[in-house]
């Protein structure tokens, strides 16, 4: 009845899952011990819950909601959902699992805590992301150079996973002076055939994971030294 939902780049459990009545059970007697309270109110401090009409109707005045994780098609509230977001600046965590397709964000220029990003669908267009982005995880984007020539401007981007062809290019390039301060990087499942990293280009890296990168010919010398191969 429960299940892992997400491991960490090191192989340990991120997240889990929990069928519904294990749920229901918890949150049932936790209430009855005083372990935690639920609040769904402007004082809500986190909201975790399947995609629909609350997201036209409720999103937008959770105006101290610090973490939002939204799963399921979310395609029918693109526009709801973007201009919802727009208003929670107090976030610091954003996840949308199994979304099929991104919205075009306003930029998240004031969303000075949002710091981690879990995006799974595709992205027709990347955002101007928060400036204090420190974590990213991304499925089913279908981004392509552009996109990298954005992230790798980001001062404060230290993880960054490129899940389930997130990048749909035979050819990726790094440029020198970007991502200064890029720890982690894992790739999986990409068409990416060459991969050209310039010297001074992530110079805080530590580890790189490849996942089922079967079209990849050669890696650059930096990534060599650090990568693992599954």
């Amino acid at each position: 009845m429960i299940q892992v939902a997400i491991k960490r780049s090191n192989g340990s459990v991120g997240t889990c899952r929990i069928h519904d009545l294990l749920r229901d059970l918890s949150i049932s007697e936790a209430r009855q011990n005083n372990f935690f309270t639920l609040h769904n109110d402007n004082g809500t401090s986190s909201s975790s819950t399947s995609a629909g009409s609350w997201i036209n109707d409720d999103l937008g005045k959770l105006t101290n909601l610090r973490d939002l994780a939204i799963r399921g098609d979310i395609s029918s509230y693109h526009k709801a959902l973007s201009e919802s977001v727009e208003k929670l600046r107090n976030l610091e965590s954003l996840s949308l699992f199994e979304g099929h397709s991104i919205p075009s964000f306003m930029p998240f220029t004031h969303h000075l805590y949002l710091y981690r990003m879990y995006l799974d669908g595709r992205i027709e267009k990347l955002p101007v992301l928060p400036p204090n982005l420190a974590e990213l995880t991304l499925l089913e984007s279908k981004l392509e150079q552009d996109a990298i020539s954005t992230l790798e401007k980001l001062q404060h981007l230290k993880i960054l996973k490129f899940w389930s062809k997130s990048y749909d290019n035979k050819k990726m390039f790094y440029s020198s002076g970007g991502f200064l301060r890029l720890e982690v990087l894992e790739l999986e499942d990409s068409s990416l055939e060459e991969w050209i990293v310039e010297e001074g280009a992530m110079p805080s890296l530590k580890s790189v994971e490849l996942y089922s990168m079967y079209n990849l010919k050669t890696l650059p010398d930096q990534i060599r030294v650090l990568s693992k191969w599954v």
